[in-house]
């Protein structure tokens, strides 16, 4: 339930070929929030794939949470180095959910958005720069997006 909230969808949990059905009725075209439906759909059977193979082959469990937060981190990193991010205010709450911001510093001809703790430069629609919390400190960007 928690990747339909972030996706602003707020329905019960169906069965797979509902589900399956639901995803292709509602992630029609190019707009940002099938793009994110469709990231989040990947993502979800991806990562559940993952938890399924763990489980059955070596014994090991993640939490829910953690395959939430990994689910999160992957449809949010995909958006914003893919330049899929629509900065506009009808777009700003599933930014928020999904941990970006729908706006960033805007510097020319690009912008830096923060995702958690990574940050991304696009440059002419590149990504010029993209780094974790150990390659480049925080506070410099914080200057760069606050400033």
């Amino acid at each position: 339930m928690a990747v339909l909230a972030m996706c602003n969808i707020s329905r019960p949990i169906l069965l797979w070929i509902e589900e399956i059905h639901w995803m292709i009725d509602h992630s029609r075209g190019h707009t940002f929030p099938a793009t994110v439906r469709k990231l989040a759909f990947a993502a979800s059977v991806y990562h559940i794939w993952l938890e399924r193979n763990r489980r059955s082959f070596k014994n090991q469990f993640l939490p829910v949470l953690e395959i939430i937060r990994k689910i999160r981190q992957d449809v949010a990193w995909k958006l914003l180095t893919g330049g899929k991010i629509q900065r506009r205010e009808r777009h700003h709450s599933i930014c928020i959910n999904w941990g970006f911001f729908s706006g960033g510093r805007t510097i020319d001809h690009g912008y830096i958005v923060r995702c958690g703790a990574k940050v991304v430069m696009r440059w002419n629609g590149g990504v010029v720069f993209a780094a974790g919390s150990q390659e480049a400190p925080g506070h410099i960007f914080d200057a760069l997006l606050y400033s």
